[in-house]
This record gives structure tokens, C-alpha cells and sequence, in this order.
């Protein structure tokens, strides 16, 4: 599904990706883990084209991804954030219709249909009509995660869906991203989360200052837990 090679990214002088190497096949849930500044969500961030790289390619179903246009990249990978980034004048079912409506030219019923089909599988069709200061903050976010969704993307990106979020709403939103994966969708989750790693991830990578150190299965990841920084 995704390739990476030798990828390089810097700000300025900061050296943020350090000649990553890694590779995603079909269906799979790989959990990235790591402390802060490890370059966790940079890498997400340039595997859906929204920041420019140095050195390296992402190769996309056998194709670099700086040969799509923006327009086909944002149908192929769904990126939930760690806000959810929902138009807070927009209903729900607006929101989530929004990109349908300009990106795959549907008409609006048909888009609305295609939102509600969505909100079902996150457990929110009955706040479709509702605007997002209605909602919970874990509402917002699997709100999120439907308008990523509803674009039926190849590959679905997660930054941290859960660190905005407080304690206590935490539970759905993994359980969202639990049930998802259950669905056979290819994941990439950054997370701190390690009950949804446990749960639900096939491969967990380890990184710490712009590197992947360790690439190994949630089992034995999880035996060694102790030596690496998580947090």
C-alpha cells in the first residue's frame, strides 16, 4: 500500500526526519509510538502531501505521491487530526457533505445519503443535524473521523485523534478507531494510546528523534514496554 524510502525532513536547521524507511501493506493498523518531537506526526503530515520533504520518496499504490494532484491525494488518504477541524457553522451532515459535494462533484442528496451512511458506522446519525458545539468533544472527533470516511480513502491517517481529548471521552473515540480496523481499513495511527495499540494495532514502530528505532508486533513491543519512552 505505502512505500517510504530514505525520506529527510527539516525546518530550518532542525533535522526532523533523519532517512526514514518503512512500508504499510493493505488493511494493516500500524501504531507509531514515541516521545515528543520524534517526528511522529511530521511523518503522517508528508505521507498525505501536506508538507514538502528534502530528500526520500512515498510511494502510493506503486506510485510517488508527488505525481498526484492534490484534488485525487485527498481521495485516496483520510487524515484525522488531533482537533477535529469540523466548521463550526456548518451542521454535521454539512460538514461531512462538504468535500463530497466539491471534490467528487456528488449532488447533495446523494452526499447527504453518503453522511449518513457514515455517522452510522461512528454511531452519530442522530446528531447529523446538529451543530459541532452541540456535540461532545469525542462526538466532534468521531465526527471527524466520518467526514475522513465518507471519502472512502485508501489509507486512513491519525495524529493523536485522542490527546485534545479530556479522560473521560477518550473510551469512544478509540473504540471508533478499534471498530474501523475491525473493517479491514489500512491505518496509521499516532498515538500515546496503548490500550488502542494492544487492541487493535498489527505492527507498532517506535521512533525517537527523526529515526524509527524499533519495528516489531504489539506483543513483543509491549514485553520491552518499559524501555522506551512512550509518552
Amino acid at each position: 500500500m505505502i512505500e517510504i524510502k530514505g525520506l529527510e525532513k527539516s525546518f530550518g536547521k532542525l533535522e526532523v526526519l533523519k532517512g526514514v524507511n518503512l512500508k504499510v501493506s493493505k488493511s494493516e493498523v500500524l501504531v507509531i509510538m514515541g516521545p515528543s518531537g520524534s517526528g511522529k506526526s511530521t511523518l503522517l503530515r508528508c505521507i498525505a502531501g501536506l508538507e514538502e520533504y528534502e530528500k526520500g520518496i512515498i510511494i502510493l499504490e506503486e506510485k510517488n505521491v508527488l505525481d498526484y494532484t492534490r484534488k485525487t491525494l485527498v481521495q485516496k488518504i483520510g487524515f484525522v487530526f488531533q482537533q477535529h477541524n469540523l466548521f463550526p457553522h456548518l451542521k454535521i451532515i454539512d460538514n461531512i457533505s462538504l468535500g463530497l459535494i466539491r471534490t467528487k462533484k456528488m449532488k447533495k442528496d446523494e452526499a447527504y445519503e453518503k453522511a449518513l451512511d457514515v455517522l452510522d458506522k461512528v454511531h452519530l446519525k442522530d446528531k447529523a443535524y446538529n451543530y459541532p458545539s452541540q456535540l461532545s468533544g469525542g462526538q466532534q472527533q468521531r465526527a471527524g473521523i466520518a467526514r475522513a470516511l465518507a471519502m472512502d480513502p485508501e489509507i486512513l491517517l491519525f495524529d493523536e485523534p485522542t490527546s485534545a481529548l479530556d479522560p473521560s471521552l477518550v473510551y469512544e473515540v478509540k473504540e471508533t478507531m478499534v471498530e474501523l480496523s475491525n473493517m479491514g481499513k489500512t491505518m496509521i495511527v499516532v498515538t500515546h494510546e496503548v490500550d488502542f495499540a494492544k487492541k487493535a494495532g498489527d505492527r507498532i514502530i517506535f521512533m525517537k528523534d527523526g529515526k524509527i528505532l524499533e519495528n516489531m508486533d504489539p506483543e513483543t513491543f509491549f514485553k520491552n514496554e518499559l524501555k522506551y519512552e512512550i509518552a
